[in-house]
Protein backbone atom coordinates (compact mmCIF):
# COMPACT_ATOMS: atom_id res chain seq x y z
CA UNK A 1 0.00 0.00 0.00
CA UNK A 2 1.15 3.65 -0.69
CA UNK A 3 3.07 5.24 2.10
CA UNK A 4 4.21 8.98 2.84
CA UNK A 5 7.18 7.93 3.50
CA UNK A 6 9.20 10.18 0.75
CA UNK A 7 9.04 13.93 0.71
CA UNK A 8 9.26 13.45 -3.32
CA UNK A 9 7.13 11.81 -6.10
CA UNK A 10 6.96 11.60 -9.53
CA UNK A 11 4.06 10.51 -11.14
CA UNK A 12 4.96 12.43 -14.49
CA UNK A 13 7.91 13.58 -15.16
CA UNK A 14 6.92 16.89 -17.34
CA UNK A 15 4.60 17.73 -14.79
CA UNK A 16 3.61 20.53 -12.25
CA UNK A 17 4.69 20.00 -8.63
CA UNK A 18 1.88 20.20 -6.01
CA UNK A 19 3.48 21.11 -2.32
CA UNK A 20 1.52 19.81 -0.04
CA UNK A 21 2.02 21.10 3.42
CA UNK A 22 0.64 19.34 6.75
CA UNK A 23 -2.18 21.32 8.23
CA UNK A 24 -4.48 20.58 11.18
CA UNK A 25 -7.72 19.23 10.76
CA UNK A 26 -10.82 21.51 11.70
CA UNK A 27 -11.93 19.48 15.82
CA UNK A 28 -13.98 22.67 16.35
CA UNK A 29 -16.90 20.23 16.02
CA UNK A 30 -16.14 16.55 17.66
CA UNK A 31 -18.97 14.68 16.13
CA UNK A 32 -18.46 11.60 15.25
CA UNK A 33 -18.38 10.61 11.31
CA UNK A 34 -16.66 12.69 8.27
CA UNK A 35 -17.44 16.52 7.53
CA UNK A 36 -18.74 16.33 4.12
CA UNK A 37 -17.46 19.46 2.53
CA UNK A 38 -13.59 20.53 2.47
CA UNK A 39 -12.49 24.01 2.81
CA UNK A 40 -10.83 25.74 -0.36
CA UNK A 41 -8.72 29.39 -0.62
CA UNK A 42 -7.40 30.82 -3.79
CA UNK A 43 -4.67 33.61 -2.95
CA UNK A 44 -3.84 35.98 -5.25
CA UNK A 45 -0.34 35.10 -7.20
CA UNK A 46 2.54 37.27 -9.09
CA UNK A 47 3.29 35.95 -12.42
CA UNK A 48 6.62 36.71 -14.09
CA UNK A 49 7.74 35.12 -17.73
CA UNK A 50 9.84 32.29 -17.19
CA UNK A 51 9.71 32.22 -13.56
CA UNK A 52 8.10 29.57 -11.39
CA UNK A 53 4.76 30.15 -10.11
CA UNK A 54 3.58 29.62 -6.69
CA UNK A 55 -0.20 29.64 -6.25
CA UNK A 56 -1.72 28.99 -3.31
CA UNK A 57 -4.40 26.81 -3.39
CA UNK A 58 -5.65 25.21 0.46
CA UNK A 59 -7.56 21.68 -0.41
CA UNK A 60 -8.28 19.90 2.56
CA UNK A 61 -11.33 17.52 3.68
CA UNK A 62 -12.13 17.91 6.92
CA UNK A 63 -11.22 14.60 8.83
CA UNK A 64 -13.83 11.75 9.55
CA UNK A 65 -13.02 11.80 13.82
CA UNK A 66 -11.34 8.39 14.43
CA UNK A 67 -12.67 5.67 16.26
CA UNK A 68 -10.80 4.82 19.80
CA UNK A 69 -9.61 1.69 18.41
CA UNK A 70 -7.79 1.45 15.49
CA UNK A 71 -9.93 -0.61 12.77
CA UNK A 72 -6.92 -1.84 10.48
CA UNK A 73 -3.16 -1.66 10.72
CA UNK A 74 -3.25 0.35 7.01
CA UNK A 75 -4.43 3.21 8.97
CA UNK A 76 -2.07 5.69 8.53
CA UNK A 77 0.41 7.75 11.45
CA UNK A 78 -0.26 11.54 11.13
CA UNK A 79 2.98 13.52 10.20
CA UNK A 80 3.93 16.38 12.01
CA UNK A 81 2.62 19.52 11.19
CA UNK A 82 4.55 21.42 8.97
CA UNK A 83 5.91 18.82 6.60
CA UNK A 84 6.13 19.09 3.47
CA UNK A 85 5.88 16.84 0.59
CA UNK A 86 5.86 17.81 -3.17
CA UNK A 87 4.42 15.31 -6.01
CA UNK A 88 4.89 16.09 -9.30
CA UNK A 89 1.64 15.31 -11.61
CA UNK A 90 0.27 15.30 -14.71
CA UNK A 91 -2.58 18.56 -15.55
CA UNK A 92 -3.71 16.90 -18.45
CA UNK A 93 -4.83 13.66 -16.27
CA UNK A 94 -6.03 15.43 -13.68
CA UNK A 95 -8.08 17.84 -15.75
CA UNK A 96 -9.78 15.15 -17.76
CA UNK A 97 -10.36 13.20 -14.41
CA UNK A 98 -11.41 16.03 -12.54
CA UNK A 99 -13.59 19.55 -12.95
CA UNK A 100 -12.36 21.41 -11.12
CA UNK A 101 -8.76 20.40 -11.96
CA UNK A 102 -9.74 21.54 -15.24
CA UNK A 103 -10.80 24.87 -14.10
CA UNK A 104 -8.01 25.36 -11.87
CA UNK A 105 -5.22 24.30 -14.97
CA UNK A 106 -7.59 25.90 -17.44
CA UNK A 107 -10.08 28.68 -16.28
CA UNK A 108 -9.62 31.85 -15.52
CA UNK A 109 -7.82 31.34 -11.78
CA UNK A 110 -4.26 32.28 -10.88
CA UNK A 111 -3.23 29.05 -10.97
CA UNK A 112 -4.08 28.92 -14.78
CA UNK A 113 -1.94 31.85 -15.70
CA UNK A 114 0.68 29.87 -13.97
CA UNK A 115 0.60 26.95 -16.33
CA UNK A 116 0.98 28.46 -19.43
CA UNK A 117 3.85 30.29 -18.74
CA UNK A 118 5.86 26.87 -17.96
CA UNK A 119 6.40 24.54 -14.97
CA UNK A 120 4.12 25.64 -11.76
CA UNK A 121 4.58 24.60 -7.99
CA UNK A 122 1.12 24.72 -6.42
CA UNK A 123 0.25 24.87 -2.95
CA UNK A 124 -2.04 23.00 -1.37
CA UNK A 125 -2.76 21.97 2.53
CA UNK A 126 -3.51 18.36 3.26
CA UNK A 127 -4.24 16.10 6.27
CA UNK A 128 -3.79 12.82 5.16
CA UNK A 129 -1.07 12.56 2.34
CA UNK A 130 -1.73 8.36 1.86
CA UNK A 131 -5.12 9.03 0.68
CA UNK A 132 -3.92 11.64 -1.50
CA UNK A 133 -1.35 9.58 -2.99
CA UNK A 134 -3.71 6.52 -3.63
CA UNK A 135 -6.20 8.99 -5.51
CA UNK A 136 -3.38 10.40 -7.60
CA UNK A 137 -2.09 6.94 -8.65
CA UNK A 138 -5.23 5.91 -10.03
CA UNK A 139 -5.89 9.30 -11.60
CA UNK A 140 -2.82 8.57 -13.28
CA UNK A 141 -3.50 4.77 -14.23
CA UNK A 142 -0.42 3.43 -11.92
CA UNK A 143 -2.03 0.62 -11.41
CA UNK A 144 0.62 -1.25 -8.86
CA UNK A 145 0.69 1.83 -6.37
CA UNK A 146 -2.78 1.82 -5.90
CA UNK A 147 -3.61 -1.00 -2.64
CA UNK A 148 -5.92 -3.58 -3.18
CA UNK A 149 -7.39 -2.97 -0.06
CA UNK A 150 -7.73 -0.43 2.27
CA UNK A 151 -9.12 0.12 6.03
CA UNK A 152 -12.82 1.59 6.46
CA UNK A 153 -11.30 4.97 7.86
CA UNK A 154 -8.88 5.00 4.91
CA UNK A 155 -11.97 4.82 2.45
CA UNK A 156 -13.33 7.26 4.43
CA UNK A 157 -10.74 9.60 4.08
CA UNK A 158 -10.60 9.06 -0.21
CA UNK A 159 -14.25 9.50 -0.30
CA UNK A 160 -13.68 13.27 0.90
CA UNK A 161 -11.34 13.70 -1.90
CA UNK A 162 -12.89 12.08 -4.66
CA UNK A 163 -16.47 13.94 -3.53
CA UNK A 164 -14.34 17.24 -3.14
CA UNK A 165 -12.40 17.19 -6.94
CA UNK A 166 -15.48 15.09 -8.36
CA UNK A 167 -13.48 12.19 -9.62
CA UNK A 168 -15.55 9.26 -9.04
CA UNK A 169 -14.66 7.53 -12.35
CA UNK A 170 -10.78 7.06 -11.52
CA UNK A 171 -11.12 5.49 -8.70
CA UNK A 172 -14.02 3.14 -9.88
CA UNK A 173 -12.11 -0.17 -10.38
CA UNK A 174 -10.23 0.18 -7.23
CA UNK A 175 -13.14 0.99 -5.47
CA UNK A 176 -15.26 -2.51 -6.33
CA UNK A 177 -12.57 -4.53 -5.05
CA UNK A 178 -12.28 -2.42 -1.68
CA UNK A 179 -15.93 -3.00 -1.23
CA UNK A 180 -15.94 -6.70 -1.02
CA UNK A 181 -14.51 -7.62 2.00
CA UNK A 182 -15.10 -3.72 4.02
CA UNK A 183 -18.95 -4.41 2.91
CA UNK A 184 -19.10 -8.30 4.29
CA UNK A 185 -17.36 -6.52 7.65
CA UNK A 186 -19.95 -3.77 8.35
CA UNK A 187 -20.59 -3.46 11.99
CA UNK A 188 -24.17 -4.40 13.34
CA UNK A 189 -23.80 -1.87 15.99
CA UNK A 190 -24.22 1.69 15.82
CA UNK A 191 -20.99 3.67 16.30
CA UNK A 192 -18.14 5.67 13.89
CA UNK A 193 -18.06 3.04 11.66
CA UNK A 194 -21.88 3.07 10.73
CA UNK A 195 -21.12 7.02 10.13
CA UNK A 196 -18.38 6.35 7.76
CA UNK A 197 -20.37 3.86 5.82
CA UNK A 198 -23.35 6.09 5.58
CA UNK A 199 -21.01 8.69 3.76
CA UNK A 200 -19.00 6.32 1.47
CA UNK A 201 -22.26 4.89 0.13
CA UNK A 202 -23.89 8.61 -0.05
CA UNK A 203 -20.44 9.28 -2.07
CA UNK A 204 -20.07 6.74 -4.30
CA UNK A 205 -24.01 6.16 -4.81
CA UNK A 206 -24.01 2.91 -3.22
CA UNK A 207 -27.40 1.46 -2.58
CA UNK A 208 -27.17 -1.44 -0.59
CA UNK A 209 -24.71 -0.35 1.84
CA UNK A 210 -26.53 3.05 2.17
CA UNK A 211 -30.02 1.18 3.27
CA UNK A 212 -28.24 -1.36 5.82
CA UNK A 213 -26.40 1.39 7.20
CA UNK A 214 -29.24 3.58 7.45
CA UNK A 215 -31.33 1.30 8.95
CA UNK A 216 -28.70 -0.31 11.62
CA UNK A 217 -28.32 4.07 12.18
CA UNK A 218 -32.22 4.79 12.28
CA UNK A 219 -32.88 1.59 14.68
CA UNK A 220 -30.29 1.90 17.09
CA UNK A 221 -29.90 5.74 17.38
Amino acid sequence: MTSTTKDYYELDPDGVIFVFTRTDPDIANQSSGPKAVPHKSTKSAQVTGGSVERASHSVAGKKARKSKQQVSSQSTDTPDDGKVVKVRVSSKHLSLASPVFEKMFHGLWKEAQGLRVGHMEMEMDWQNMDAMLILMNAIHGHGPEVPRKVSLEMLTEISILVDYYNCHKAIQLALDLWMRPLQAGMTKEFCDDIVRWIWISWVFRLTDPFRSATYRAVAQS
